[in-house]
């Protein structure tokens, strides 16, 4: 007889992480309130530099995919913003 292998998701690691991500969403809804229109702006455009810098990452780093349907769109939206 085989054993069965299970997969453990709730482990500490992951428990410690999910909390640091939801107190660093926490934190971030409380940015309009405590700093300034600029400053919130800064990090508003660097958070979404973060988000374009991770995609890229997860598909042609990791995955090995070459798209550039991604960032077209998000120049799109950049384009239009201004």
């Amino acid at each position: 007889m085989t054993p069965v292998v299970g997969v453990q998701r709730w482990t500490r690691t992951s428990i410690a992480s999910s909390g640091v991500a939801v107190a660093v969403v926490v934190l971030l809804a409380f940015v309009p309130i405590v700093l300034s229109a600029d400053t919130t702006d800064r990090a508003t455009t660097f958070l979404v530099y973060l988000i374009l810098a991770a995609m890229w990452n997860a598909l042609a780093g990791y995955a090995g995919l070459v798209s550039v349907g991604q960032q077209a769109v998000f120049g799109l939206g950049a384009y239009f913003a201004v």
